[in-house]
C-alpha cells in the first residue's frame, strides 16, 4: 500500500468525523439558541412589566444585560419592525427548526413598537412553548448527536475500506 493511499484513507476518515461533528453541533446549537430565546423573553417580560419600557428599548436592554450563547440580536435600526426583521435576517434561522423560527417571528412581530402592556399570559405562552421545544431539543441531542458523530466516522471508514 502506497503512502498516498494511507494519506487518502486518513483524510477520508477525518473528513467523515468532521461531517458527523458538524451535524451534531447543529443539534447542540439549536438547544443553546432555545435557551437564549427563553432568556430573552424572560428579560423582556421583566423589562416591560416592571420598568414599563417599550418593546424596542426592552430588547436593546436585554441584549446588553444578557449573555447569549448563540444568538445575536444586535441591530442599528430605530424602527421596531425593521429592527426585528434585521435580527431575524441575521442568520438567526440557522439555529432553529422551521416551526420554532416561525413561532419566534410571530411572537416578535405581534408585540408591536409602541409603549405596550403585553399581557403576562403572552409571555408565559411563548416562554412555555420555547421551554417545551428546549426539552424536545435536549432529548433529540441525547439521541442523535452521538449517532451523527458515529455515523460520520463509520461512514468514512466504510468508504475507506471500499476504496482499498
Amino acid at each position: 500500500m502506497s503512502i498516498f493511499k494511507i494519506i487518502g484513507i486518513v483524510l477520508i476518515i477525518i473528513s467523515g468525523a468532521f461531517i458527523g461533528n458538524y451535524f451534531a453541533s447543529k443539534i447542540t446549537n439549536n438547544k443553546l439558541a432555545l435557551k437564549d430565546i427563553i432568556l430573552l423573553f424572560t428579560e423582556l417580560e421583566n423589562n416591560i412589566t416592571f420598568k414599563k419600557d417599550n418593546i424596542l428599548l426592552a430588547i436593546k436592554k436585554a441584549n446588553k444585560s444578557c449573555c447569549f450563547d448563540v444568538i445575536s440580536i444586535q441591530s442599528n435600526k430605530l424602527d421596531y419592525k425593521e429592527y426585528i426583521d434585521d435580527i431575524l435576517d441575521n442568520k438567526l434561522q440557522d439555529f432553529f427548526t422551521k416551526k420554532q423560527f416561525t413561532m419566534l417571528q410571530e411572537s416578535l412581530h405581534q408585540m408591536g413598537d409602541s409603549i405596550i402592556k403585553v399581557e403576562k399570559s403572552k409571555f408565559s405562552y411563548y416562554i412555555s412553548y420555547f421551554e417545551q421545544e428546549l426539552k424536545a431539543a435536549k432529548e433529540t441531542e441525547e439521541k442523535n448527536a452521538k449517532l451523527y458523530r458515529s455515523l460520520g466516522f463509520c461512514g468514512a471508514i466504510a468508504v475507506a475500506i471500499f476504496l482499498i
